[in-house]
Parts: C-alpha cells; sequence; structure tokens
C-alpha cells in the first residue's frame, strides 16, 4: 500500500492531457498470482459526441493475494487528445465454488476535455465469476464506476457514473493462447461517454 500513493501522486502531476473516466476495468478480474505482472495494448473507441478512436498502453501488478494496482496512458482523436491513468483493487471475495469475485477498484486520471484540465477520482464495484466454455475458461465482469471529477481551472466539480460489462480470457488461437484478450463496452449513466475497449496483454514471467 506505501507504494500505491505516491505512484498516483505521479501520474497526475506528470501531464496535462488525458481522458475524462476512459481507462476501463482492463485485466484485473483475470485471476493472477501474487507478483504476475501483464504489459498490454488497448484500442479504445468513443461513441459519445466528441468521440473517436484511440490506443493506450497498461501495466498490470499483482502486488499480494488480494491487491492488484494498473496504470497507463493514451491518445485518442476527437475532443479527448490523450490520458493518463492509475488504479488500485483491491478484492472483498473471490471467485469459489458459486461465489462471485467481488472487488473495489479506486482509480485517479488526469484529463484534458475540451481543453479544460481535470482530475477525476472514482470508486468501482466490479463483480465477475468464471466459466468454462468448450474447454476454455472465460471471465465475464460488471462495473459501475461512480466518482466526482474536478476542474481546476474554475475549481468546480460534478459527479459522474458509468457502467461496464467486458468478458476476458485467454486467446482461443493457437500459437496465442499465452495472451490474455479483454473486450469491454462502456455506457454513459450520468456526466459520463459511451464506447468500446478491445485489449491484449503479454505475461511477463
Amino acid at each position: 500500500m506505501n507504494t500505491i500513493i505516491p505512484t498516483l501522486s505521479f501520474l497526475l502531476t506528470m501531464t496535462p492531457m488525458g481522458i475524462w473516466a476512459i481507462s476501463g476495468t482492463g485485466h484485473s478480474v483475470f485471476p493472477l498470482e501474487r507478483n504476475d505482472r501483464l504489459i498490454g495494448i488497448e484500442a479504445t473507441g468513443i461513441t459519445s459526441e466528441g468521440g473517436g478512436y484511440g490506443l493506450q498502453g497498461r501495466y498490470t501488478h499483482k502486488t499480494s493475494r488480494r491487491m492488484i494496482i494498473d496504470a497507463g496512458l493514451g491518445t485518442s482523436g476527437g475532443a479527448w487528445s490523450g490520458r493518463i491513468f492509475a488504479n488500485a483493487e483491491y478484492e472483498i471475495y473471490p471467485d469459489y465454488l458459486r461465489q462471485p469475485r467481488f472487488a473495489l477498484r479506486l482509480g485517479l486520471e488526469h484529463s484534458d476535455e475540451y481543453s479544460e484540465r481535470k482530475n477525476q477520482l472514482a470508486l468501482s464495484p466490479t463483480i465477475s465469476k468464471g466459466f468454462s466454455v468448450w474447454g476454455r475458461e472465460i471471465f465475464p465482469f460488471l462495473s459501475a464506476p461512480t466518482g466526482i471529477s474536478l476542474e481546476r481551472s474554475s475549481k468546480t466539480y460534478e459527479s459522474f457514473v458509468n457502467l461496464s460489462t467486458g468478458i476476458t480470457g485467454k486467446l482461443p488461437f493457437e500459437g496465442y493462447q499465452h495472451l490474455i484478450g479483454t473486450l469491454e463496452g462502456t455506457m454513459n449513466v450520468q456526466n459520463s461517454y459511451t464506447g468500446l475497449f478491445l485489449g491484449i496483454s503479454y505475461p511477463m514471467r
């Protein structure tokens, strides 16, 4: 926990560019062992007004039995030129027998939305459950990022709510089964965005 807060603080002061609440859930719901690390790339597509297509990179690290942190940056077309983000997820209940996994995810992002610099803080309750389909394990998930966005110039803030759902698992293609893929869709509930994520991560062991 001592390494998480300095990392988040560094990321927030590193650059003025970002995109509002776009980092997504990533691969945190995929079962990882302690000290497992992933490095990945994700295609993003925002369909809300002012949206566009882009790419982002993400580093994921399971630091303990229950804690996963990730961080990354990216760039996009449309009204949002780039972004930088960091998240820490704590597992409350594991995926065990018929019990789904439940975790809380705390995220920070730094954004430049329509040339207005914003900092966002979000708490995302996340539910996931592993299933076997045609002999392969998949992990569908549902998340509800909820938080506040602070505009730096006017010192005002507003709340936002988003609903995200997706699936992650190892790729089913011969020769690429060591890679982990994710597909995630997001829907605007309040002051947020609607979009799609498609990512691939490589395990660093």
